[in-house]
């Protein structure tokens, strides 16, 4: 009975010869039931999708998340389960799972004394389907053991190491060496985020919101978790004098239209008209012909790393902390951060003196819920405008 059910079960047997075999040997409903389930626990799918949530979750069609997102996940699902052996993904275990991973993903130990997974961010996608198509199998932040905690990674480009990432630009099919010069350096100028989508980020950036006198424009970022995108003002396009980078905005729109856009006679649209999977791919192929960490594909380099050098070469060059946070909506120094804790712990490296009165304004700040009266760029740090 219990190999009928079997073959049943990976359809190596028709409906018919099965009620067949059960109507023969004489079985109860209740017995039926019983060996049914049994079966079942012992059968080892051929296929990961042959289980039933699995099938429900690649089925879905009204769900939150995109096809391509859910593809991702599916993916990383059977990887998942070829990695536990094939084996029954209800009757995993937590315990089990993270040890199969230590022999693939091996622990590391950090400056810190603490045992991490080398490529933390690839165990965590990995798992990430686990909870949504299985849920009740990893208990919640069972990762906070493993990975390195938030904050911790705020590496940036120093000013050399950019320097040699802008030489190895180079032309591509989606746009010249000019556009990607400008849009880099603009992005460094800016401190904006790079934008998986076309209405925030580096990426929604219009000509028809740049002021080509003032050298400033207007460009939307995300909010805060759960908001709405929100509009920029005043972000300077060339708050290093030095990347040079007003002139190859400049140079990038007259190659495009044929002449240098003024206040009066400027094209319209956006400026870097791409995806952000092609943005990606470019940066990534560029600093991979970069030599030294940079070619490295560790796991802070990737594209936000440009904000994170924004803040921290700010720092650097002296600028008070109130000031790189701004206030929304004029960014004065870039897109900021309007609460200096954010900035803190995520973005800045300060030891010492130096990060107890960064902590002591963002307490006050935090007090103040962020409001504080802006002050003039051209008084606090003359040298890095253009005036």
């Amino acid at each position: 009975m219990q190999r009928a059910y079997q073959q049943q079960w990976k359809r190596e047997l028709s409906a018919d010869a099965f009620e067949k075999a059960v109507r023969r040997l004489g079985y109860s409903h209740e017995q039926v039931k019983g060996i049914a389930e049994q079966a079942q626990k012992q059968t080892v799918c051929k296929d990961i999708s042959e289980y039933r949530q699995y099938r429900a979750y690649s089925e879905r069609s009204e769900t939150r998340i995109t096809v391509e997102q859910r593809q991702k996940q599916l993916a990383r699902m059977r990887r998942l389960w070829e990695i536990m052996s094939c084996t029954n993904p209800e009757e995993w275990d937590e315990e089990v799972i993270l040890a199969k991973l230590k022999t693939i993903y091996p622990l590391v130990q950090d400056d810190r004394g603490r045992m991490k997974f080398e490529h933390p961010s690839s165990v965590k996608a990995l798992l990430s389907p686990l909870n949504t198509i299985f849920p009740g199998i990893l208990t919640k932040g069972w990762y906070s053991d493993y990975t390195r905690k938030a904050g911790e990674l705020k590496d940036y480009f120093s000013f050399d190491e950019y320097a040699a990432f802008r030489a190895s630009l180079c032309d591509t099919q989606t746009m010249s060496r000019e556009g990607w010069l400008a849009l880099f350096d603009a992005q460094v100028n800016m401190g904006c985020r790079e934008g998986t989508k076309m209405h925030t980020g580096i990426m929604s950036l219009l000509w028809e919101n740049i002021n080509y006198e003032t050298r400033r424009c207007s460009i939307r970022d995300k909010g805060g978790r759960g908001d709405s995108a929100r509009l920029w003002k005043n972000i300077p396009l060339d708050l290093f004098p030095f990347l040079n980078g007003w002139n190859e905005l400049l140079e990038w729109h007259r190659q495009q239209f044929g002449y240098v856009p003024t206040n009066e006679n400027h094209a319209t649209g956006r400026v870097f008209p791409f995806a952000y999977t092609q943005y990606s791919n470019c940066f990534h192929d560029t600093r991979r012909r970069c030599s030294g960490r940079i070619a490295e594909d560790i796991e802070t380099m990737r594209p936000h790393i440009l904000r994170r050098t924004h803040s921290q070469w700010l720092v650097k060059l002296y600028v008070p902390l109130e000031q790189i946070c701004g206030q929304f909506p004029d960014g004065f120094f870039g897109v900021g951060w309007d609460n200096p804790a954010i900035l803190l712990k995520y973005y800045i490296t300060l030891e010492g003196e130096q990060r107890e009165k960064a902590e002591q304004l963002a307490a006050e700040r935090m007090v103040k819920l962020g409001l504080v009266a802006p002050v003039s760029p051209l008084n606090a740090a003359p040298f890095l405008l253009n005036t």
